[in-house]
């Protein structure tokens, strides 16, 4: 059982063996998950909830209840309309969907993509693309294992940068 330190877990909630529980994870009252179930960073699961056995969670799933949740929804500027002459562009980051309690996060992944981009003389792009430090952001991988999941971060940039990037990460949370 690997539980995030981050995630809170009733302790009434029936864990099964090998059950990966991510960061910010928050598993309600006589919750039973079977063994080989993993649940990515961000998962909500409601009391009185049964998991079967190998089950792969998603982030950002919320199980069981009748509770309504609110997702954000895309802003999409209307045909037409451009920005003018002396009109500042977004802060990097708000149009990628970031939330205000992600942003330190983000700042940090993209202050060490800067940094190790500079030692190189390449451009920050080149270490990684902005939708791979996203979804570090999102993953918030603890290890290597977990890194080499994310698009974007194959054998050679894992070898690479993968130890920079996981101490921002584990550093952050």
């Amino acid at each position: 059982m690997k539980i995030h330190p981050t995630a809170a877990v009733d302790p009434s909630a029936q864990i099964g063996e090998d059950v990966e529980i991510g960061a910010y994870c928050v598993v309600g009252a006589e919750v039973v998950i079977g063994s080989g179930t993993s649940l990515r960073p961000h998962v909500v699961i409601e009391p009185y909830v049964t998991l079967g056995s190998g089950c792969e969670v998603f982030s950002g799933a919320v199980l069981g209840g009748t509770r309504n949740v609110q997702l954000r929804e895309d802003v999409r500027p209307q045909r037409g309309s451009r920005r003018h002459r002396g009109e500042r562009k977004s802060a990097v980051g708000s149009n990628l969907g970031i939330e205000a309690y992600e942003q330190p996060m983000w700042d940090a992944l993209r202050a060490v993509r800067t940094q190790l981009a500079k030692q190189q003389g390449v451009p920050p792009y080149v270490v990684f693309h902005d939708a791979t430090l996203l979804a570090m952001l999102r993953a918030l991988p603890a290890n290597e294992d977990e890194m080499a999941g994310i698009s974007g971060v194959g054998d050679t940039k894992l070898k690479r940068y993968g130890r920079d990037f996981l101490a921002v990460i584990n550093a952050q949370e």
